[in-house]
């Protein structure tokens, strides 16, 4: 009897740490809605409000199950009440802080009645990656400037990830090319590839694999796709999850969690030239370790400012002003993952640089007037873990027995007949529960939609003047929001039902040359999930199917990669 009474004791004792925790969540969850309330100012949010009201319920609900398991616990009463559903958390896009508390038992789990919120049960069994941070990885001191490299500072997990990096750096005398062939930049990217699987770079022995169902190829497709929206494409052998692919983009460093937002150019800087008060010179005096302190103090002084992470802040360069000689130059960019959020902390910054910076010890030498910003692509390179290719996920769609249509998380799933998919690890890339992937009809399952490979026509990014939004065309906008009321007033992107007819109709072919008289090309799209009930419908702008435009950039997740040989 003692014993079944430790044991039950055991259990709820389980049951209420794992309360606390949830509990601890909705009160981070208050705290992050009221700040961002504060940002956000006069506007409201229908959006946000709802939120809000679902985290306070949460936390009273919670609080009154807790209560009642503590007397269970602790003192062996039967407590009969009827709690009324628990609303999950809702996705406001905070990040979770790191617990010092022991993960629960195997065999525990929280309550029936408690609905534990799928990502919050992943960071428990299965930890988070952890967040990137924005580091100074190079400065070049040139007379009267200094060049400013900021890259996002990771763990690495081997050795194998300095001998890349030397690969990077052209260190390619191992590779034999064929006879007769020019272009050599092919070969170099899958050299790479192929050193991380330990195979041979001889490309005499081993040609170069080239056609739809060809991992190479994709490899190729992957760095063309890359050049075309200025980015390089890095190999890594980095163990890494994508749930905090959106906060990985906003650094810089696209992954195949977020490569949709590198196809539409999404993720853009707001770049400002600060005056300040100093001279290049006497203030650095040629040495590297003070401009890298300097930056640092900056860039962590503008996010005080802004109240927003340190690593939304990059800076590219310090200079020497020609007209005074005593002033200098600062150039540094805000970048977050939603153009909106970007622009917001821009405008707000824009407005407090007219008055100056008075009381803040790194900030009050900039010189006060009315800094204007403009706009850049954020992303500078798009990261590939080889694991991040499933090959036991390929399927092979050009065969005349496919279907051409299924369904998928009710909606019609158009198969891409005619296309090869390199499928993608995606499982617990994400949270743990993996039903959104399924390929069944049922609650909970994401519905599948294609993405191009370049912008759409509803983002148009111009290369000069554009001050005031990143977004300079959106046609579907306002028949969004007769669809979906205020959440869907923000930037959209889109992705189509279609694969021929719609998504492939925003892609540029590239060229494979895999001898010296033999050329393919190639198209590449990416086969996404859409979280359902966050995306709009549209008849434009796709010449079959539909359009489908969503505002949250995490809404979408790529899961294949599409090859087809251009006739």
């Amino acid at each position: 009897m003692e014993n079944s009474r430790r044991v039950k004791s055991a259990d709820y004792s389980a049951k209420i740490q794992q309360l606390n925790r949830d509990i601890r969540e909705c009160r981070q969850g208050a705290l992050f809605m009221a700040q961002k309330e504060q940002e956000r100012g006069y506007r409201i949010n229908e959006t946000d409000s709802k939120n809000v009201e679902k985290i306070r319920i949460r936390m009273i609900r919670l609080r009154v199950v807790r209560h009642d398991d503590m007397i269970r616990s602790y003192s062996g009463a039967v407590v009969k009440r009827e709690i009324p559903k628990i609303p999950e958390f809702p996705n406001i896009g905070m990040v979770l802080e790191e617990e010092s508390h022991k993960p629960t038992k195997k065999n525990s789990s929280p309550p029936k009645h408690v609905r534990t919120q799928s990502k919050h049960k992943s960071a428990n069994n299965r930890p988070s990656s952890p967040p990137p941070v924005l580091k100074v990885a190079a400065v070049v001191l040139d007379k009267n400037r200094a060049i400013i490299d900021m890259k996002i500072e990771e763990k690495q997990s081997n050795d194998r990830i300095d001998d890349n990096k030397n690969n990077n750096n052209n260190n390619d005398s191992d590779i034999v090319y064929p006879a007769g062939v020019k272009d050599h930049h092919p070969y170099k990217i899958v050299a790479q590839y192929r050193r991380l699987l330990g195979k041979s770079t001889d490309f005499n022995a081993e040609p170069l694999c080239i056609g739809e169902d060809e991992t190479e190829t994709t490899i190729l497709g992957l760095s063309n796709f890359a050049g075309q929206h200025g980015c390089d494409l890095i190999f890594t052998d980095e163990e890494h999850r994508f749930d905090n692919s959106m906060y990985r983009a906003a650094c810089g460093v696209a992954d195949l969690g977020s490569i949709h937002l590198l196809a539409t150019d999404a993720v853009q800087t707001a770049t400002f030239c600060f005056v300040m008060d100093f001279d290049f010179n006497n203030e650095f005096e040629e040495s590297t370790e003070r401009v890298e302190s300097f930056v640092t103090d900056f860039c962590q002084a503008i996010a005080t400012i802004l109240v927003c992470d340190a690593n939304n802040i990059r800076m590219f360069s310090i200079s020497k002003m020609d007209k005074d000689k005593k002033k200098s130059e600062v150039k540094f960019g805000v970048t977050t993952a939603e153009v909106s959020k970007t622009e917001q902390l821009a405008e707000k910054l824009k407005s407090r640089a007219r008055s100056g910076f008075s009381g803040n010890k790194v900030l009050e030498r900039v010189v006060a007037r009315n800094y204007d910003y403009t706009w850049k692509p954020a992303l500078q390179a798009l990261r590939l873990q080889i694991s991040d290719l499933a090959p036991q996920f390929n399927f092979d769609y050009r065969p005349d027995y496919v279907p051409s249509e299924d369904n998928r998380g009710g909606h019609v799933y158009f198969l891409p007949r005619g296309w090869y998919r390199h499928g993608l690890r995606v499982l617990h890339k994400y949270e743990k529960d993996s039903i959104w992937l399924e390929s069944t009809n049922a609650k909970g399952v994401w519905p599948v939609a294609f993405h191009g490979t370049k912008s759409w026509a509803v983002l148009d990014i111009a290369q000069h003047g554009l001050k005031t939004s990143a977004v300079k065309v959106d046609a579907m906008r306002q028949d969004a929001i007769e669809q979906m009321g205020n959440e869907a007033d923000g930037p959209g992107l889109y992705v189509a039902t279609h694969c021929d007819g719609g998504a492939n109709i925003y892609t540029e072919p590239f060229t494979v040359t895999s001898s010296s008289n033999q050329t393919e090309s190639f198209r590449i799209v990416f086969q996404c999930r859409v979280k359902p009930e966050k995306f709009t419908i549209h008849e434009s702008p796709v010449n079959n199917g539909k359009a489908w435009r969503y505002v949250d950039p995490s809404c979408i997740r790529p899961y294949g990669i599409l090859l087809k040989k251009e006739n």
